[in-house]
């Protein structure tokens, strides 16, 4: 199969998982309702999730460059497939968590070597590849809460069905395509000047995305209310409804980013994530459905915006031979934003109360904002 449709089939591989991974998050609430579950269980089903991913992903870097891209993706369809069975026929905590464990182990598996696959396999550069690689998980991550929503509204078994249905689809494509070709070692003095100027563009990109979906995981938790005050008959559908527009944004934010340089990219991310988290907390209470939405909108095109520029520059500054070690520790970095920040705020909010804790959260992203601001302007040519 030519490399252009093998760069196809890896990015529908990795847009079947996030979106199977990310399918349950509307159907918390039920099983919060329908098993009894407290905010502690809660946590944990969350927090299991991550630490899964956070312990295993440096790991399944390493395998990939050693043993192959597509070996890996396979496997984490495969666990994709098998949590989302669990999931659909569980009916306690203890199922739940098994279901979390394995789509954490997916995500794991399969994350940094499709992401380094599609670098490899991209027709026209790491760029090409980093927006592939965002876009697959903005959709995936959008519509899959979306479409759990909707047909949660009959059946919480029907998303997890569909979602193990479309990953089994997935993994029948990806077994048909090619190994991605290996690069070669970059010589000594080549390897000298990219880490010259790697450690820099690694940490910038780790503390962006840190930030980005810290925003996106403090918001999913929180915006579900906001959004059901207008649904209130369909609750399941309107957290759907609320991550998805979130994530529409970010997408048209990725796209946008085509037409800066990565640094660029990243700087406006960072400034419109600060920007739209703090008029979100700030909003939220008492404004008007709009203005809230356009801090959604504001917030979801920064996440966008940072995301696939700190991505695009661990593309260009990954060594040829380790891409996947590499892009792994930075999707560790991901990971930890998408679990820590939301940990933190819940644990703040118990001593101080939520109003205080959003506050602090939302001043803590500006700061961090404000001093990636400065790094990336003196790194910027």
């Amino acid at each position: 199969m030519p490399p252009r449709q093998s760069f196809r089939v890896y990015g529908l591989g990795l847009f079947a998982m996030v979106f199977a991974v990310n399918a349950p998050a509307p159907l918390f609430e039920s099983f919060r309702r329908d098993m009894g579950l407290g905010p502690d269980e809660l946590a944990l089903l969350y927090s299991i999730y991550s630490g899964v991913i956070i312990l295993t992903l440096p790991v399944s870097g390493r395998l990939s460059d050693r043993f192959g891209r597509r070996a890996s993706v396979l496997v984490g369809l495969a666990l994709v497939a098998a949590g989302c069975s669990v999931l659909g026929a569980c009916d306690s905590l203890e199922g739940l968590l098994v279901g979390r464990v394995l789509q954490g182990l997916a995500v794991a598996a399969m994350s940094a070597p499709t992401a380094a696959a599609l670098a490899e396999l991209a027709p026209s550069g790491a760029a090409a590849g980093a927006l592939a690689t965002t876009l697959a998980m903005a959709f995936g991550g959008a519509l899959g809460p979306l479409l759990s929503g909707l047909m949660a509204e009959t059946s919480c078994a029907a998303p997890m069905a569909f979602s193990a249905a479309l990953a089994v689809l997935a993994m029948l494509g990806v077994a048909a395509v090619a190994e991605p070709p290996r690069p070669r070692r970059s010589s000594p003095a080549t390897t000298r000047t990219a880490g010259a100027r790697r450690g820099a563009a690694f940490w910038q990109s780790c503390v962006a995305v840190i930030l980005a979906f810290g925003v996106q995981s403090t918001f999913f938790t929180m915006s579900g209310p906001r959004f059901a005050s207008l649904m209130a008959s369909h609750v399941l559908l309107s957290a759907g409804v609320a991550m998805a527009v979130f994530m529409s944004a970010s997408g048209a934010g990725m796209i946008t980013a085509r037409r800066m340089s990565a640094v660029c990219a990243s700087a406006w991310g960072v400034a419109l994530l600060s920007i739209g988290i703090c008029g979100f907390f700030s909003l939220v209470a008492e404004a008007p459905f709009a203005a809230v939405l356009a801090s959604v909108l504001v917030a979801g095109a920064g996440h966008g915006l940072a995301y696939v520029g700190a991505l695009r520059r661990i593309n260009e500054t990954a060594p040829a031979a380790g891409r996947g070690a590499y892009t792994s520790h930075f999707y560790v970095a991901i990971y930890v934003g998408g679990g820590g920040p939301v940990l933190a705020m819940g644990a703040l909010a118990r001593e101080v109360g939520l109003a205080a804790a959003s506050t602090a959260f939302g001043l803590a992203c500006a700061a961090a904002g404000a001093a990636l601001l400065v790094s990336l302007h003196r790194s910027s040519p």
